[in-house]
């Protein structure tokens, strides 16, 4: 394509044409070759360290795999097969998933299949906190539902023998808890909320019993008065998408991570960064960033790029 470019300025003016070229040929955005899970000899017994995560299968592209979601450390766990990088855990008689090997270490007694025993849910001040008695840590699976608003956690090697649900006191954002055998050794704790909106909650093991702490709604949601986590995705080595004329990602997501906390601070607002500059963070330094601020709401800047700059498909 021949482009004709004219520039004025006052009476002056200056015209040039330009030869752009377009590679019709399309870049290869994820050349990772796909590695096949080697089934283990023996089971190998593993147990979690500060970070891990499961993730759904042994897949990957230049976001790593598709995680299922986070686990805290000390949970024990049987790897039946590997690849490279990754563990394959056995989670119930029905389903398999995948931990980074970086994340674990040898030891523990591996997974079991253990009966639940009593529950309690509570009001300590700040939030709705829910305690599960177990005789042994089991991994788990958590996720939002819309509509109604619940949280489901899915215990892997559990099986049902809870009598009693002791609800201690008036609760902040819990209206009530059931839970479901969902199969012959998941069980699943389903929280209902009486707010429109979830505010965050966490889960940890206190001793072998499964705590789920679930955020009261912020007294007041005036700007000056929140505490908001901004994520600038990537960085670093990782620059996530490149466009067609090579601008990065990265770089993108951190001058608009940089200009928002500019504008949130102008209106009294607490800001928490995970970068400030063009640095490399893992997703569990990102998140004990965030959980150890104690933010209430958090924003994680991303963009896209396509192959076609002459394509306008959205950011």
């Amino acid at each position: 394509n021949k482009v004709t470019v004219t520039v004025i300025k006052g009476t002056d003016t200056a015209t040039k044409v330009l030869d752009v070229y377009y590679e019709t040929t399309p870049r290869k955005r994820f050349a990772k070759a796909e590695e096949q899970t080697v089934k283990l000899e023996q089971p190998v017994n593993i147990m979690t360290v500060e970070g891990a995560y499961l993730q759904y299968g042994n897949g990957g592209d230049r976001l790593g795999g598709s995680k299922m979601g986070c686990l805290v450390p000390g949970v024990p766990m049987t790897a039946i097969g590997e690849t490279s990088s990754l563990y394959e855990v056995k989670l119930s008689e029905c389903r398999t998933a995948y931990v980074p090997k970086e994340y674990v270490t040898a030891g523990g007694d591996g997974s079991k299949c253990v009966n639940t025993g009593s529950w309690s849910v509570s009001n300590d001040g700040k939030t709705d906190k829910v305690v599960i008695s177990l005789p042994y840590r089991l991994p788990y699976y958590y996720r939002d539902a819309i509509n109604p608003l619940e949280i489901r956690v899915s215990l892997y090697g559990a099986m049902n023998n809870s009598n009693w649900i002791t609800q201690r006191g008036a609760l902040g954002i819990i209206d009530f808890v059931d839970f479901e055998q969902t199969d012959c050794d998941v069980l699943t704790a389903v929280i209902r909320l009486k707010d429109k909106h979830s505010w965050g909650y966490s889960i940890e093991y206190e001793g072998n019993n499964l705590v789920i702490k679930v955020r009261h709604r912020p007294e007041s949601l005036a700007l000056k008065d929140l505490k908001i986590g901004l994520d600038a995705g990537h960085g670093a080595k990782n620059p996530g998408a490149i466009s067609a004329s090579g601008l990065k990602e990265a770089d993108i997501n951190i001058d608009i991570v940089n200009r928002l906390a500019e504008v949130l601070k102008k209106a009294g607002a607490e800001v928490v960064l995970s970068r400030t500059a063009d640095t490399d963070a893992t997703m569990a330094e990102r998140r004990k960033i965030f959980r150890d601020a104690n933010i209430d709401l958090l924003i994680s800047v991303h963009n896209n790029a396509v192959d076609n700059p002459f394509a306008s498909l959205g950011t």
